[in-house]
């Protein structure tokens, strides 16, 4: 008996341990882009964030998302939501935008959903994503369409130990 009370108690710890206040997994790290994990489309790693790093309060999370380009500069920007199911308003260059940021009804899934206009509010790209952890790493179920497409895919992202 005790030996299964001690099992029981650490599953729990193990299960809980991506867990924060409120039952909400913490996405909190810095995360790289693993590409023989994902399933991409035909666009590949096109216009897909190298590296992001995480930070999350009981209210705020903010995403710095690294993009490498092959052809440039490499760009940063940085994602702002408040997972209240409230539409919240940001500028990114130039474009204006709106994040809708839910949590799930156990918690352990983020769903963001962005809206930006480009081109002087003439084209508009709309994108869904489902944030969840699995096995230490962090999974993006992702969706978005525009005037040039849609695509579909799964990001996968390894925690880089710090």
């Amino acid at each position: 008996m005790r030996i299964q009370t001690i099992i029981a108690v650490l599953s729990l710890c193990i299960l809980g341990s991506g867990a924060f206040a409120g039952g909400k997994m913490d996405f909190t790290g810095i995360w790289v882009f693993n590409e023989s994990k994902s399933a991409l489309d035909e666009f590949g790693t096109q216009f897909l964030p190298a590296q992001m790093t995480v930070t999350q309060s009981d209210t705020d999370i903010v995403a710095k998302k690294l993009f490498i380009s092959d052809y440039g500069d490499d760009m940063e920007f940085e994602d702002q939501m408040i997972a209240d199911g409230k539409p919240h308003e940001s500028v990114v260059m130039e474009s204006p935008r709106t994040i809708t940021a839910t949590w799930s009804g156990n918690k352990d899934t983020l769903h963001v959903a962005v809206v930006m206009m480009f081109q002087g509010g003439t084209s508009e790209i709309k994108l869904d994503e489902d944030w969840t952890l699995k096995d230490g790493i962090l999974v993006i179920q992702h969706a978005s369409s525009s005037e040039w497409g849609e695509r579909k895919l799964t990001m996968v992202f390894d925690k880089k130990e710090e």
